[in-house]
C-alpha cells in the first residue's frame, strides 16, 4: 500500500464530505495514511507447519515481520491442529508455508493463502 496514494484519498473523502480544498485536509490525511500502512505491516504473518515423516510428529512456528514469535515442536496430529487453529483463528494469520522433512531433507510442499 503506498501512504501517499492513501493520505490523498483520505483527504479527498474530507474535502467531498466537508468541503474546502483538498490540500487543506492533506497533513492529517498522511497521518491517517501512515497509521493504516504502519498497522498493516504489523499485521503481516504467517504459520509455517512442517511435517516430519522420519520422527513422525508437527512444528508448528508463528512468524511475524520475519520473527518467529510461537514456536510449537513434536506435536502429534492433535497438538498441530491446536497450534494451527490458535494461529489461523485466533490471532487471524491467514498464510500458511508447508514443508516436509522425508530422509532427512525439508522441502517446501506448498504455500496456501485464504
Amino acid at each position: 500500500m503506498n501512504v501517499m496514494k492513501k493520505a490523498w484519498e483520505i483527504a479527498r473523502e474530507g474535502q467531498k464530505k466537508f468541503g474546502g480544498k483538498v490540500k487543506d485536509y492533506f497533513a492529517q490525511a498522511l497521518k491517517m495514511a501512515w497509521g493504516i500502512v504502519k498497522n498493516a505491516m504489523e499485521a503481516v504473518g504467517k504459520i509455517i507447519l512442517i511435517a516430519d515423516k522420519d520422527n513422525k510428529c508437527y512444528h508448528v512456528y508463528g512468524e511475524r515481520n520475519g520473527n518467529i514469535f510461537r514456536k510449537r515442536e513434536n506435536l502429534n496430529e492433535s497438538q498441530m491442529r491446536e497450534a494451527y487453529g490458535y494461529l489461523a483463528v485466533d490471532l487471524g494469520i491467514k498464510v500458511m508455508d508447508r514443508y516436509m522433512i522425508e530422509n532427512g531433507v525439508k522441502t517446501l510442499f506448498d504455500t496456501k493463502t485464504w
